[in-house]
Formats: structure tokens, C-alpha cells, sequence
């Protein structure tokens, strides 16, 4: 990596981390809560989308030809569409018990491959739809609010307590995806993420 500047050296390194640990996380699930079919099912396409998230940003980080970089800058963005609505996935399955649950993943799956088609069609130009992205991605975070009832009725505070924190971890991170003033923001971001996403792997881990 020594023809990286130190900020995608740091940006690099951050996410290959969360890639490992998205890793771990899988196999922790899949080992000591996989005890049903729709267990296995949530868990294994919330562990895939994890890991591919933190990968996509780890291998456009590294690279460095500007037609490299820009092509993995499309999944880069393209993952967190499938990271969201893949962690939404467990969540959905068990910890929803009526036919919302369908209605619901139906909704977040529909909105993550409309995000994902709109990130193609908009292949290039990212920056200067970068905004309208961003609100996208908390919009499609925040939906929540609409099944917090019924997920408290069939979960636990605690499971609640640990999904509204990493959301809002989240949320305040945005401010430095955005920011474009300062060095190392988009850093700072990474590790926004990063918490987030363990406070949401605690979430899923004691959600049953």
C-alpha cells in the first residue's frame, strides 16, 4: 500500500477490518443461534451482506487506477443498499411473527434494489448525487420506526435499546460521509460504521 495516501491507507485498513469481523460475526450467529431453518436463512444473508459491504469499500479504498476505482465505487455504494436491507433481514424474519413481516421485507428488499438500480443508472456521477443518497440511506434506516411497536411486543428493550443506538450512530456519521472540508472525515466515517454495526450485531445476536 505504498502508493496510497495515509487517508486510504487509514480507510483501507478500517474496513478490512469490519470485513474480518463481519466474518466472525456470521460464524458466531450461525453456531450459537442457528437452531432454525429461518434462523440460518436471516442470519446467512445479513453475514453475506456484511462482509460484502466492508470488502467492496476495502477493495475501492485500495485501488488505485482511476477506472478501477471507479468501477468498485459503484458496489462500494451499491453494498450499503444490500447492508441495510441485509440487516434488516433477521430482524424481519424473527422478530416479526404476522404477515407484516412479508409486507415489510418485501418494502426494504424493493427499496435496496430500486437504490441499487439507481446507483447504476447513475454510474459516474455519484458526487453530485450525493446528498439524495444520503437521505435514501436514512430513510431506508429509519423505516423502522413503522414495526418498533410489534418488534418490542415480540422482542425485548434490550434488543430495541441496541438497534435505536446503532441507528443513530449511524445517522450522526452521515455528517462526516458528506464532509468534504475536512482530511479525514470519510475516516471518521468508516469508524461510524463500524460502531454501528457491532451495536446492530448485538441487536441481532439477543433478538431471540
Amino acid at each position: 500500500m505504498k502508493n496510497l495516501s495515509t487517508l486510504e491507507k487509514l480507510n483501507t485498513i478500517s474496513h478490512l477490518i469490519g470485513a474480518i469481523i463481519g466474518i466472525l460475526f456470521l460464524c458466531l450467529l450461525l453456531i450459537f443461534k442457528g437452531n432454525t431453518a429461518a434462523a440460518i436463512v436471516g442470519y446467512s444473508i445479513y453475514g453475506a451482506c456484511f462482509i460484502f459491504l466492508f470488502s467492496m469499500s476495502t477493495v475501492y479504498h485500495r485501488v488505485t487506477l482511476p477506472a478501477l476505482k471507479k468501477f468498485f465505487r459503484a458496489f462500494d455504494h451499491i453494498s450499503i443498499y444490500l447492508f441495510i436491507a441485509g440487516t434488516y433481514t433477521p430482524i424481519i424474519i424473527l422478530g416479526l411473527k404476522s404477515s407484516l413481516r412479508w409486507l415489510f421485507l418485501g418494502l426494504i428488499w424493493t427499496v435496496a434494489l430500486a437504490g441499487t438500480v439507481f446507483k447504476i443508472i447513475s454510474y459516474g456521477k455519484y458526487n453530485k448525487y450525493k446528498i439524495f443518497s444520503v437521505i435514501l440511506y436514512l430513510l431506508m434506516g429509519w423505516l423502522s420506526v413503522l414495526i418498533i411497536a410489534p418488534l418490542y411486543k415480540n422482542t425485548s428493550l434490550a434488543f430495541i435499546l441496541w438497534l435505536v443506538l446503532g441507528g443513530i450512530v449511524y445517522s450522526v456519521g452521515t455528517y462526516f460521509y458528506k464532509d468534504t472540508k475536512h482530511k479525514y472525515s470519510h475516516f471518521v466515517w468508516h469508524i461510524f460504521v463500524l460502531i454501528a454495526a457491532v451495536f446492530h450485531f448485538i441487536a441481532i445476536f439477543i433478538l431471540q
